[in-house]
């Protein structure tokens, strides 16, 4: 796990900082640290394919294993970033990170999320959905394929998950096309 005080100063500072998950993520989280607790992070997820902040992350702490700022390319996106005005999209939102089952909580009621699996195989460590019930180890929701539509249900652990990324581009999308509106609730 990285140490407690270089991650106080990342948040500190506002420096975009890649993470590295050493599970069976797709790709690391670029951004920059809004949020620690003693097990998960929050992170305002940086894209460089819209030159800007594109969702949130909430990821173990003990899944990560690298982290990187300060280098030439996180430099040249920051400064870009002074140049962009901020966004409706990016006002933090109030996210509980004592335990996932309190983070999921918490934004289950106004956000479809993708979970990301941490032993899963690559192509089935991802789902895409609206959390309908969780437990203290569980959690229950009716997920959303590529496409929009509503595709079944899964039950998983809390254990079994490593990241989960919301109010991006993509989930706002799926909301909309899925019909599970941010402030609808389909329970």
């Amino acid at each position: 796990m990285i140490n407690d005080q270089i991650l106080w100063e990342l948040q500190a500072s506002q420096r975009l900082a890649e993470f590295s998950i050493e599970v069976n993520d797709p790709s690391d989280v670029t951004g920059r640290l809004v949020s620690i607790s003693e097990d998960l992070i929050l992170i305002h997820i940086f894209s460089h394919e819209f030159a800007g902040f594109n969702g949130y992350s909430i990821i173990s702490r003990e899944d990560i294993n690298l982290v990187r700022w300060g280098e030439r390319r996180l430099r040249l996106w920051e400064k870009q970033l002074v140049q962009l005005p901020l966004l409706d999209t990016e006002v933090e939102p109030i996210v509980d990170l004592d335990s996932w089952e309190k983070a999921i909580e918490r934004l289950s009621d106004t956000h479809l999320m993708t979970l990301y699996r941490s032993d899963a195989e690559p192509g089935n460590n991802i789902l895409v959905g609206k959390v309908l019930d969780i437990y203290t180890d569980s959690l229950f929701m009716e997920l959303v394929d590529s496409g929009g539509q509503r595709d079944g249900f899964v039950a998983i652990t809390l254990d079994e998950i490593s990241r989960i990324d919301f109010a991006s581009s993509y989930e706002r999308n799926l909301e909309k096309l899925s019909g599970f509106h941010a402030d609808t609730d389909s329970k």
